[in-house]
């Protein structure tokens, strides 16, 4: 467990080390059910990550704003900054470092790589798109993975398509895949794929740890 400060909240993380050196970093952002409720599935991710060369930070970026349901545009920027600010802590460490969010995280995830402020260099959504929040213009063009359900009826998969649309549309390098007979939440063999279009993605566009 660590902790870092984010427009003056003080953020707890769990951390994931790989067995040597860090080859990049990866922040892994919760859902809306919060880090409690999602860390089994979260630090499944993290410890695949682990095993590949990458350090992990886990953020309870609910303690940057408390989640309201609303979710008006003071706390969105909040959640942005405690995403951002935590992509600094592993950069402190000269990794380069990628965002990865599921649902509402993977919205925050990839909104704020993509925005003006984050160091970030790639980002992942999973189950994430416009029916979560009303993407901003992005001001990076940094490279996107979305993936999503296939039967997803909570967020729609027209939605990720729509979102992956207008980022392709502003020059944002976007690879979409899809996760057949998937929900919004995935079994164990449906995030074991994630995990590997995630391994993937991160593997072709986190380069090689700093010297």
């Amino acid at each position: 467990m660590v902790t870092y400060e984010s427009g003056g909240a003080t953020v707890h993380a769990i951390q994931f080390e790989p067995s040597g050196p860090a080859r990049a970093g990866v922040v892994i952002l919760h859902g809306a059910g919060g880090l409690q409720r999602e860390f089994v599935v979260l630090s499944a991710l993290a410890g695949r990550l682990a095993a590949e060369g990458y350090a992990s930070l886990v953020p309870n970026y609910f303690e940057a704003g408390a989640d309201d349901g609303v979710r008006r545009s003071r706390l969105m920027e909040r959640w942005r900054r405690a995403a951002s600010d935590a992509v600094e802590v592993l950069r402190s460490r000269r990794l380069r470092v990628g965002l990865w969010g599921v649902s509402l995280g993977g919205y925050v995830a990839v909104d704020t790589a993509l925005g003006q402020g984050c160091e970030a260099a790639s980002a992942v959504g999973v189950v994430t798109g416009t029916d979560v929040y009303p993407p901003r213009s992005p001001r990076h063009r940094r490279p996107v993975l979305l993936v999503y359900g296939q039967r997803d009826d909570h967020v729609r998969p027209s939605s990720t398509l729509a979102w992956a649309d207008q980022l392709r549309e502003a020059q944002v390098p976007t690879t979409v895949r899809r996760i057949s007979e998937a929900g919004h939440v995935f079994d164990q063999k449906q995030w074991t794929e994630m995990m590997d279009l995630v391994v993937t993605h991160f593997n072709e566009t986190l380069p090689e740890m700093q010297a």
